[in-house]
């Protein structure tokens, strides 16, 4: 996906993707990373944030959040993120 009209198609195909099926966690992911690389940073932090709801186990989406929170100036939001991913199977296996 290099020039714009193939980011855009990319697009179309992952909205349809989700419109089909809403619960379809790396359709959110994938299309995050897409709004991202096109420093459309909102919607990936949206997609991000949709991914991480419907599967709280996806350190990708946790990844790739923080990344934006970081990008958008958040930092202490992305390094947050970053702590979760690393700290969510120890506090899983002990709760």
């Amino acid at each position: 996906m290099q020039s714009g009209g193939n980011y855009d198609l990319g697009l179309y195909d992952f909205d349809m993707a989700i419109a089909l099926d809403a619960n379809m966690c790396d359709a959110y992911l994938i299309r995050g990373a897409v709004y991202f690389s096109q420093d459309n940073y909102e919607h990936a932090l949206a997609d991000f944030t949709e991914a991480i709801r419907l599967d709280p186990n996806n350190g990708k989406a946790y990844k790739n959040r923080a990344a934006t929170y970081i990008t958008l100036g958040e930092s202490s939001l992305g390094f947050l993120c970053t702590v979760w991913t690393k700290w969510r199977p120890l506090y899983a296996m002990n709760n």
